[in-house]
């Protein structure tokens, strides 16, 4: 149902015009703001291609579309043209931004659901400014936008280059690849999840996050909760082959600390969780686990009362001292000798106490 009863003559009529094919039994009044319902012409309704004002009252009466033309005011080469309209609680802040019909009458400037038809001109006093018209504007591909209730929506619009921030510098660099079928799908989210960035288009797409030169990528911030992995899928090198392998625990509360380290000291691999937390490092198979290196050391245990054990048997803390054989009445000087370099060699290894 349009909003207008009655013919409305414009204020200022510069320019010229066009004429369109008007839909089955449809009124436009004069000062109408006309619209494009499946390409013919009608009373503008919320949602419309926006094309200008009906200049002259018009009828389609029959029940067929194009039976009638309306004669609808565009600029001067149809482009843009200004008319004095009423638009409610319009300020003279507003100057500059994008104006919306909710019908062929009634100017706002709420997006929703609204037809973009142009822009505040400038300000003329309570609920009354100017409007400069850009008829079509849904199809203008440059269209500029500052926000929800004065930005208008673009569908697939192409962006040759870039994306500028409101300082004109680059904020994203479009660069394109011929007959791409392959793309970046951005969505958002509803309440308790997070948008996602995801590689859409065949069935099976990589996607690179990659800094320029030395730069580093950085995952998270100092207030994240951690850096998530989707599902247990391994890190793989250079060549796509597995590097290391992650299975979980339904419940863990007992994780790997890797701590780095400073000049003099050695990074480390430490169980951290609850209290006390073993660690385990075991080879598959038959593998043998191998510590230190050639021309490396390998020290089990840091303080006397840490505890050590072999082949299953509970660990324990270093023994005692044990003195070495001598006096008695009877002396076996080859088994005593060896019995001595014996203790000594465990106390070297710091199974006994020395003293």
């Amino acid at each position: 149902m349009a909003a207008l009863t009655q013919d409305t003559p414009l204020k200022r009529q510069l320019g010229s015009y066009v004429e369109y094919p008007m839909l089955a039994s449809t009124v436009i009044y004069e000062g109408s703001m006309v619209g494009l319902s499946s390409g013919y012409a009608r009373a503008l309704v919320a949602g419309d291609t926006f094309v200008g004002h009906c200049i002259e009252n018009n009828t389609e009466g029959t029940a067929a579309n194009a039976g009638e033309n309306v004669k609808v005011l565009r600029g001067n080469e149809g482009g843009p043209y200004e008319l004095e309209r009423t638009l409610a609680s319009v300020a003279v802040t507003d100057v500059g931004k994008d104006v919306y019909a909710s019908d062929d009458a009634t100017h706002t400037l709420t997006q929703g659901s609204n037809s973009p038809v142009g822009k505040v001109a400038w300000y003329v006093t309570t609920n009354t400014c100017v409007v400069r018209f850009t008829p079509l504007e849904s199809d203008v591909t440059n269209h500029e936008h500052t926000a929800v209730t004065n930005g208008g929506v673009l569908t697939s619009p192409r962006v040759v280059t870039a994306i500028a921030d409101t300082n004109g510098n680059e904020l994203i660099i479009v660069t394109a690849t011929a007959s791409a079928v392959n793309e970046v799908t951005l969505a958002n989210a509803a309440t308790g999840n997070g948008p996602t960035i995801t590689a859409s288009g065949e069935t099976n797409v990589p996607v690179t996050l990659a800094a320029k030169g030395t730069g580093a990528v950085t995952l998270g911030q100092a207030t994240s909760a951690g850096v998530d992995l989707a599902a247990d899928q391994p890190i793989r090198d250079s060549s796509a082959n597995e590097l290391i392998k992650f299975t979980k625990a339904t419940t863990a509360v007992n994780e790997i600390t890797v701590a780095n380290a400073a000049t003099g000291n050695g990074p480390s691999i430490i169980s951290t969780g609850e209290t006390n937390v073993a660690l385990g490092l075991a080879g598959k198979g038959t593998g043998t686990v191998t510590v230190g290196q050639a021309t490396g050391s390998v020290q089990l245990g840091t303080v006397s009362t840490d505890k050590i054990g072999t082949y299953g048997a509970t660990p324990v803390v270093r023994a005692a001292n044990i003195i070495a054989v001598t006096g008695g009445s009877v002396i076996d000087v080859e088994s005593r000798t060896a019995i001595n370099a014996l203790l000594t060699a465990v106390k070297n290894l710091g199974l006994i106490a020395s003293a």
